[in-house]
């Protein structure tokens, strides 16, 4: 007889208990190994950028077909390919403080981390990572957002998210 024919509520609901246990530490699990890659990946990206292109704007891509992407992807699978060393050297861009990368990988996935990659103004990109992360926006809400006109307004609600936080952060310091 299993727990769950059990007529004891109170096996029932260590059956429950058990469960979502297990449910709430294959998620973190997960979501463990995708901040790791993806802190991973930063570190390529800042090792591309300070080793093979000695922190200049070269002409990237055709150091990146060298030898360097067909070793990894020999080694290491297909995630090593061209195209992925330059996701990865973007992400370092964009994100150059590793405290940062840390913070936003707490709170955001590696889909968030790749639609923000693209944003070239950085003003604009901080937004987007304030509002995903105060808004809890999903992925396709960034995406929609990004497709939105970026004006002055949103830019002032930048602005107002940065001292929401700072006033929070005060307060508390305050307590």
């Amino acid at each position: 007889m299993s727990l769950e024919q059990l007529p004891n509520p109170a096996g029932r609901q260590l059956l429950g208990d058990i469960r979502h246990l297990i449910e709430q530490s294959r998620s973190e699990v997960a979501l463990s190994v995708y901040s790791v890659l993806a802190l991973l990946y930063w570190h390529i990206g800042q090792c591309i950028q300070s080793e093979v292109l000695q922190g200049e704007r070269a002409a990237y891509g055709e150091q990146l077909d060298s030898p360097l992407a067909k070793q990894l992807v020999a080694k290491y699978g297909c995630g090593f390919s061209t195209k992925d060393l330059r996701h990865m050297l973007r992400f370092a861009k964009a994100f150059p403080d590793e405290e940062i990368v840390s913070g936003m990988l707490r709170q955001l996935s590696l889909p968030y981390i790749k639609a923000l990659l693209y944003i070239n103004d950085s003003l604009k990109r901080d937004f987007y990572l304030q509002m995903c992360q105060l808004k809890c926006w999903k992925t396709r809400a960034l995406q929609a957002n990004l497709h939105m006109p970026f004006g002055r307004s949103r830019a002032q609600l930048a602005q107002r998210a940065v001292g929401t936080r700072a006033e929070s952060a005060s307060e508390g310091a305050d307590v």
